[in-house]
């Protein structure tokens, strides 16, 4: 079947039978992945429709089911297959193509996400991890107003090509950021707005930057470890994070880490952890909860940046 649409994104070369508009467009050649429209065993998804999410992670098969989004296939880390839920959004369905399936493809691939977002400066790659809500995409967003390269938002893929004396490097995944309209308010930039709703049920919006996307892998020059605490007083706090602590931290942040179980993963994951601690200087961010200001908070980040 003919896949006319041609994406780059995640380190791997698409090849789509529906149109992404959150993907990068380009690649030529064979693909590394395809994604196909519809499910070619529904069997496969019998007597799992009980209006609860579920999946399945398995080395050669991945299956997920989201009520009222869409079912989801992701096969030998070659193929993803994706039916949506009558009246579902379209862009809710696809967003569930580009995490949680990608993410379990790319463990069949022997790859490894993290959930940050990030920001390029001469020509390495500044990474931001937190819980959600924690300021990911507005620090990013904030500092794209500033001048600095958008890398990715959300999740990167952590590379494992080159010897064992090259850098660990980062994949972006794809080109849009996801903002809140108080985020958008806060930073004040003209080239946010409410275009692209992501979930009916959320005011959360895609601004894409398909202009400024990175698409080969690049080393990792920092780790902010993004911490709103509620009892922090005064303004911000920056601590160096190492060793135990440290690997705990970007273990948290591996996204769904729970499907490496079913891969034998762990240990390579363990290992390429191991040597970005070694590598890159890693800082838990501390503010408080009470204090939203973006633009202080980026005054902030941007200082150690700029102080590497």
């Amino acid at each position: 079947m003919h896949s006319p649409h041609r994406y780059l994104g995640f380190g791997l070369k698409i090849a789509s039978e529906i149109e992404f508009p959150e993907l990068y467009v380009g690649g030529t050649g064979e693909a590394d992945l395809v994604i196909r429209h519809g499910i070619p065993d529904e069997s496969l998804f019998h007597g799992f429709d009980n209006g609860k999410v579920w999946h399945e992670f398995l080395p050669e098969r991945f299956r997920l089911n989201i009520p009222d989004v869409g079912s989801y296939l992701a096969l030998s880390g070659e193929t993803i297959h994706f039916r949506e839920a009558e009246g579902a959004a379209g862009s809710t369905a696809r967003v569930y193509v580009l995490t949680i399936t990608m993410a379990a493809l790319l463990m069949q691939r022997g790859r490894f996400l993290l959930h940050a977002s990030g920001v390029v400066h001469r020509g390495r790659i500044h990474l931001f991890m937190g819980e959600s809500g924690s300021g990911k995409s507005s620090l990013m967003a904030e500092l794209r107003r500033r001048g600095f390269t958008p890398f990715t938002d959300d999740v990167c893929v952590l590379s494992r090509d080159g010897d064992a004396t090259d850098p660990v490097k980062v994949h972006a995944s794809y080109p849009m950021m996801k903002l809140l309209p108080e985020s958008m308010a806060a930073i004040d930039d003209a080239r946010y707005g409410f275009g692209h709703r992501i979930w009916p049920d959320e005011e959360k919006y895609g601004q894409f930057f398909h202009g400024e996307f990175v698409t080969e892998a690049l080393p990792v020059g920092s780790i902010q470890i993004l911490n709103p605490e509620k009892d922090h007083e005064g303004g911000y706090r920056s601590d160096p994070v190492s060793g135990v602590s440290g690997f705990r931290l970007l273990s948290e942040h591996t996204y769904r880490s729970q499907f490496m179980r079913e891969v034998a993963l762990a240990a390579a994951h363990a290992g390429l952890l191991s040597r970005l601690l070694t590598e890159v200087p890693v800082r838990k961010v501390t503010r408080s909860t009470g204090n939203s200001d973006v633009r202080s908070f980026a005054d902030f980040v941007e200082s150690l940046i700029l102080d590497g």
